[in-house]
């Protein structure tokens, strides 16, 4: 079962300065906060059959392609 205190800890570290944190549903996870909410795609991975390691790397790739995307968008 994936620890979201982990999970959120290093979304933290390795994007400090948004708010945003993910969030365990049934059947996903989602993403919160003032940066998360409303911009991000939820995850459609079971948490509690899904490790911590595997869920890190699902959330911090999708934080990552949304904001390459915003970056690509805004060259355009």
């Amino acid at each position: 079962m994936a620890n979201f205190a982990a999970v959120n800890k290093a979304i933290k570290n390795a994007y400090p300065t948004l708010d945003i944190q993910a969030v365990r549903g049934k059947g996903y996870v989602y993403f919160d906060g003032d940066d998360g909410f409303d911009k991000f795609k939820s995850i459609y991975s079971h948490p509690t059959s899904t490790t911590t390691d595997t869920m890190i790397r699902l959330c911090l790739n999708e934080i990552s392609r949304v904001i390459e995307d915003e970056k690509t968008t805004a060259r355009s």
